[in-house]
């Protein structure tokens, strides 16, 4: 007995092309949702040409474009209550086929992962690690949060975050910087205490031996350069996360002092400021200066 099926009115659209009146045979439908759901999850690529394969999965990215502003959801439904439905993701779903467009529509829509049906969230984001760049940069880039904290812990063992899994394994920079934008801290340790610039340097000293082909040799270079670029930039944010803290604690100092000398407005509520408060304060304007005498402008 054959099992599931994609639904037979797309499967000649993946495969062929999209019809001039796609729009018009989606209206037809009975439901969009079940189609895209179908679509996606059950449609196998079976082309052997690269360049056919891209398109395929590109006409699958535009169908789903034109099923969602025909109304369908994706499963799980972005509307609804955070489900606990065993079943998988339509987003983990078009992860997992490397489809960089189709993941960009769903996330576009509202699409979210479902940890119950996805083995959890540490798979999902050891296939965004190790997947395709452009499939990190579109979690990145979504104005609406798709991933758990940035320095979630994929490996309970060692309790490496996502940066230290990068370090340790497919080293990308920008991946890396991608991360990064995400809030991941690079400061932060595992359980044995290495960051994951210690182990990005640590990996750096294996790669000392010499080799006598010359293209052995031009291929070791080119890996240092680009290891060396991402140890940069974790190293600069670093900084940059230390100068934050330190300078959010001088106006925290700062406020006490002018509570305590009653040199502030009535209803700046200076006793109740909070570290978000703080942090706009000194990343307010003219990129970052910090104006410790206008704590009036920051209410609660």
């Amino acid at each position: 007995m054959a099992g599931p099926q994609p639904p037979p009115e797309v499967v000649p659209w993946i495969r062929y092309g999209i019809p001039d009146d796609m729009d018009h045979q989606i209206s037809l439908l009975r439901s969009v949702t079940t189609v895209l759901r179908r679509m996606i999850s059950f449609y196998i690529f079976d082309s052997v040409d690269l360049d056919d394969l891209q398109q395929q999965k590109l006409n699958m990215a535009n169908i789903a474009q034109a099923l969602l502003q025909r109304g369908a959801k994706p499963y799980p439904d972005p509307d609804s209550p955070p489900s606990h439905d065993e079943r998988k993701s339509t987003l983990m779903f078009a992860v997992e086929m490397e489809n960089v467009d189709l993941v960009r529509v769903l996330v576009n829509h509202g699409a979210r992962f479902n940890p119950a049906g996805d083995d959890g969230w540490r798979t999902i984001i050891l296939k965004l690690v190790d997947g395709p760049l452009n499939i990190l940069r579109t979690m990145a880039e979504s104005p609406l949060p798709v991933l758990p904290d940035p320095n979630y812990q994929v490996n309970n063992v060692n309790g490496d975050s996502m940066l230290h899994f990068l370090a340790r394994n497919n080293f990308s920079n920008l991946k890396i910087r991608y991360l990064l934008d995400m809030g991941a801290d690079p400061r932060k340790p595992n359980r044995h205490g290495d960051t994951a610039i210690d182990i990005a340097k640590e990996h750096l000293h294996d790669r000392d031996e010499v080799h006598d082909d010359p293209e052995l040799e031009r291929q070791r270079d080119y890996w240092v350069t680009h290891h060396n670029m991402g140890i940069d930039l974790m190293q600069e944010r670093a900084r940059s996360l230390d100068e934050v803290e330190q300078r959010m604690e001088e106006t925290r100092r700062h406020a006490l002092m002018m509570k305590k000398r009653n040199d502030y407005p009535p209803d700046a509520h200076i006793s109740a400021l909070s570290d978000e408060i703080i942090r706009k304060m000194i990343l307010d304007d003219n990129h970052g200066t910090m104006y410790p005498y206008r704590l009036h402008d920051y209410r609660m």
